[in-house]
């Protein structure tokens, strides 16, 4: 048997293994090894071959459904998932439990004996329909690694049908005979590192550069393209022996878009580079005249492009007109008319409106690439609505759920917040794994509550309490900076320092938090 890297138990009860089964196959997917076996009887005597794969294994990933746990509380000793823990305990393995459906980890006084260790793991929840996010955060907890040793990992041409590198030779000859074509083709092949006359794969800046510039010089149908990627490269720097040059990028660029009526590539960078008056000065009617002059031919991302202008600098019917104006449905664009609406700039007076945001919020929601923060939106209109609408709790977490799916920090820390003080249901774990999944991506709100729940009796992990209590206070939020001191003088999660815990209460208080003046007292009257 070939060793893995990770070891999946389970309960063979449907929802376990159906479950354990594409976890199995998404981290196959992403390089892992795992150890899997969809047809173990998992009764009777517990079988050798289960032992060595748990005991070559850096991970053993635990699904715990709801039967799986009730299971395990009965005491069952031909049941082979005891048999998994306590094994994979003995041999100091690193232990992942992953709750699915309703499953929720019990208290050590509902475990038997030997399994009383258990509830003290990290748990992490995976919902049914996990995508890019959830999985993240698990691979942060396995001490496995994706395979870098894989027979695939330096293959550069396994493709039986297409060699590159007897292409490349083929097509550098046709290029060094004047070929426009084979030009155009050897230039991207030195940039984006296909292949090298050396038979390496590394990208060739000069190389390009020289097919590149030899391509603009010659009237040929790639002319436009090479001098939108001449710009690219002096854009950004990349120009072997001469200097990085908003102003050469902003000249190359020009000459694309206006030798090209298809290539809008270069027409939306000269446009950006314009509008933040990167190689010339600012002018906004010059800016505005140059989008327009384009959008005639019907370009949607500039016609994105200039809506994100007008807004930027207060031109907020004229950004609406636009986003309105994309021929096709577009998600961003509905999401920026929910946004421009909420805000209420387009009334006068100011006055917002929820209910037609929410109606452009749905539309950016509906296509097939929703758009997560017009869900975010959706969530935090129910969350906290004003006029016309109504709260509604239950909604607000259905779109903050949609939102965490698709990665959206905002949501993932509203749903921590949502579980944590019991809007709908009260659930610590669940508050802990999407405070998490925020605090992952650098929000330091959710590090904050972090900080606080892991001192709770029901998760304490002061280590974890201190780690996150530092990142909040380091970023000066004044709770988290009162919090971080009192972990320090009380030495919980690290070792005590009276001297570095007086230095933040100083902060905090010098921040308006007035609770932190008694334990100032306290430390000058010691």
């Amino acid at each position: 048997m070939t060793n893995k890297d990770i070891f999946i138990s389970y309960k063979n009860d449907g929802e376990g293994n159906n479950f354990a089964a594409r976890l199995c196959e998404d981290l196959s997917g992403l390089g892992y090894s795992v150890y899997f076996n969809s047809h173990e009887r998992r009764k009777g005597e517990f079988p050798e071959r289960l032992k060595n794969a748990i005991k070559e294994c850096s991970d053993l990933i635990l699904v715990l459904s709801m039967g799986c746990i009730n299971w395990l509380k009965e005491n069952n000793d031909e049941d082979w998932v005891r048999e998994e823990i306590l094994y994979a305990k003995n041999n100091n393995k690193n232990i992942v439990l992953i709750l699915i459906g309703s499953a929720s980890i019990p208290s050590k006084n509902d475990m038997p004996v030997e399994l009383k260790f258990l509830p003290d793991i990290d748990s992490y929840y995976l919902p049914e329909q996990y995508i890019d996010s959830p999985l993240k955060g698990l691979l942060s907890m396995l001490d496995s690694r994706p395979n870098t040793n894989s027979f695939y990992m330096n293959e550069a041409n396994s493709n039986e049908t297409y060699n590159v590198y007897e292409d490349f030779e083929k097509t550098l000859q046709e290029a060094e005979n004047g070929l426009p074509k084979a030009m155009y083709i050897i230039a991207n092949m030195y940039f984006y590192g296909f292949a090298n006359a050396d038979g390496t794969t590394n990208r060739d800046f000069a190389k390009a550069f020289y097919w590149f510039e030899k391509l603009a010089k010659i009237e040929n149908e790639y002319k436009a393209y090479a001098d939108s990627m001449l710009g690219r490269m002096y854009y950004d720097g990349t120009v072997p022996g001469d200097n990085q040059s908003y102003e050469k990028a902003l000249k190359y660029h020009l000459n694309s878009a206006e030798n090209s009526e298809k290539f809008g590539y270069s027409a939306s960078r000269v446009a950006f580079m314009k509008q933040y008056a990167r190689g010339c000065d600012f002018n906004f009617e010059e800016v505005e005249k140059y989008y327009l002059s384009f959008i005639e031919k019907g370009d949607d991302i500039l016609k994105m492009n200039l809506g994100d202008f007008y807004a930027n600098y207060g031109e907020f019917q004229k950004a609406a007109d636009m986003y309105y104006s994309m021929e096709n449905s577009n998600s961003d664009a509905e999401y920026k008319l929910g946004m421009l609406y909420k805000k209420g700039v387009l009334s006068e007076p100011i006055k917002p409106d929820y209910v037609q945001a929410s109606y452009h919020f749905q539309n950016a929601i509906s296509g097939e690439y929703p758009h997560a923060d017009a869900a975010n939106q959706l969530g935090l209109l129910y969350f906290a609505p004003t006029g016309r609408f109504r709260k509604d709790f239950k909604m607000a977490q259905h779109y903050f759920e949609i939102a965490a799916e698709m990665g959206n920090c905002s949501a993932q820390y509203m749903l921590g917040y949502m579980y944590e003080f019991g809007y709908v249901k009260q659930d610590i774990k669940l508050a802990i794994h999407y405070f998490t999944l925020a605090a992952n991506q650098g929000d330091i709100n959710s590090s904050h509550h972090l900080a606080m729940l892991y001192q709770q009796s029901e998760c304490r992990d002061y280590h974890k309490a201190y780690k996150y209590a530092k990142i909040s206070a380091c970023n000066g939020i004044p709770e988290g900076e009162f919090v971080f001191a009192n972990l320090l003088y009380m030495g919980r999660g690290c070792k005590a320092d009276t001297y570095k815990a007086y230095e933040y209460y100083k902060r905090a208080r010098a921040h308006g938090m007035e609770q932190a003046e008694f334990m100032i007292e306290k430390i000058k009257n010691i």
